[in-house]
């Protein structure tokens, strides 16, 4: 019964991949939003489980992407925080796994990215509110 769970869960997470290829961002959210809750369900009945946990983490950086896609760097930000937990947590069981290491590597420049992306238009935003103030002092006080 678990090892079906996770087979529709992983299919999900295909499926899904090929979706946001295809520009389906909105089914391929609903598929990795289904494969989480699958893998989220798993990692409850087995907490000893590294796998169960990989799976959760993955399934939180494929929601992660598409939000990045749809410019929700806040939201994607929040995903990939909480696959770095998980990775961590791995890497720290399996100190000598090369995989562990490398896919928190990979998360952790996932959020980085979300977070730059997030303050980017944060500063593009203030930018843009900025310049007509800026454009307004600057022909006042070349009046006088």
């Amino acid at each position: 019964r678990l090892e079906e769970a996770r087979n529709v869960s992983i299919a999900l997470n295909k499926a899904g991949r090929v979706r946001r290829k295809r520009g389906d961002g909105a089914r391929a959210e609903q598929m990795f939003e289904e494969s989480l809750e699958i893998s989220r369900g798993l990692a409850v009945a087995q907490p000893e489980s590294e796998q169960a946990a990989r799976d959760v983490s993955i399934a939180l950086e494929l929601l992660g992407e598409v939000q990045l896609l749809r410019s929700n760097f806040t939201g994607a930000e929040h995903l990939f925080a909480e696959s770095c937990e998980i990775r961590k947590g791995l890497v720290a069981a399996q100190p000598d796994s090369v995989q562990a290491a490398e896919e928190l590597r990979t998360v952790q420049k996932s959020m980085a990215i979300a977070r730059g992306a997030h303050w980017h238009n944060r500063w593009v935003g203030w930018v843009r509110r900025a310049k007509p103030k800026i454009g307004t002092k600057s022909s006042s006080s070349n009046d006088g």
